[in-house]
């Protein structure tokens, strides 16, 4: 067959088979194909293997997959395809974009648990430095009056109960 005269995509070859035939190989993805890369044929068969072997051992019934809502490439004609490969780009980069957002969210979250968690780690030292030297009840004794075993309270203590500390 003579060699078409078209160009080729970026990657591809154009070589003799041993039957004399012209066939075109893509070192980057080890394809050959006895149709010229951009013929309508060709693509939509390539754009259906890409999307087979995304696919592969995918259940076809899985609760969440998209597996019964993908549409049937196999009739849609190069431009169609091409607006389905772009869509499927654009989600994707979506879906990365959203991912990485939340990657650096939870760094961020991550990095202020570190934060609180060593302020934390210093008000309690400074609470038990106090504790040592004296200055600040222990927390046993800095809990609420009602939980404190002691004598009842006379009910004209109690009204007053909020205004003066009893000591």
């Amino acid at each position: 067959t003579p060699p078409d005269p078209r160009e080729l995509p970026e990657g591809w070859v154009r070589y003799a088979a041993h039957d004399g035939k012209t066939a075109y190989y893509h070192a980057a993805s080890r394809q050959t194909s006895f149709e010229h890369p951009t013929d309508l044929g060709f693509f939509r068969k390539s754009f259906i293997q890409v999307m087979e072997k995304k696919h592969e051992g995918t259940p076809e019934n899985a609760e969440g997959m998209a597996g019964n809502r993908e549409p049937n490439y196999e009739g849609m004609g190069k431009a169609e395809l091409q607006e389905a490969v772009d869509r499927l780009r654009a989600e994707h980069r979506l879906r990365e974009e959203s991912q990485s957002t939340l990657l650096g969210e939870l760094q961020r979250r991550a990095e202020q648990i570190k934060q609180l968690e060593g302020e934390l780690a210093e008000e309690r030292a400074a609470i038990s430095a106090l504790q040592d030297a004296g200055h600040v009840l222990p927390v046993a004794e800095a809990t609420p009056r009602e939980t404190r075993e002691e004598e009842p309270i006379p009910a004209d203590e109690e009204a007053n109960d909020s205004a003066a500390p009893v000591s």
